[in-house]
């Protein structure tokens, strides 16, 4: 389980325990939360496969909200 700082506004959160994802994103969702504070805009939980996500603050999602979208990667 992991969960690191992509950039100034979006962290990654990979691992293979559901329970313990959930955990993560919360702290993920929470942390991006306090960054839309002093940004504008709301919190993208993007999921990227089963155990891959990306939490981020969007100017796309009004400020105060929190929206969660499926972009599944293709592998080959």
């Amino acid at each position: 389980m992991s969960m690191f700082q992509r950039s100034e506004t979006t962290l990654e959160v990979d691992g293979d325990d559901a329970l313990v994802i959930q955990a993560e994103l919360d702290a993920a969702v929470a942390l991006a939360s306090s960054a839309c504070r002093s940004r504008r805009g709301g919190v993208l939980v993007t999921q990227h496969d089963y155990w891959s996500f990306t939490v981020s603050v969007s100017p796309d999602v009004p400020a105060g909200h929190l929206v969660r979208r499926q972009a599944w990667r293709v592998t080959c």
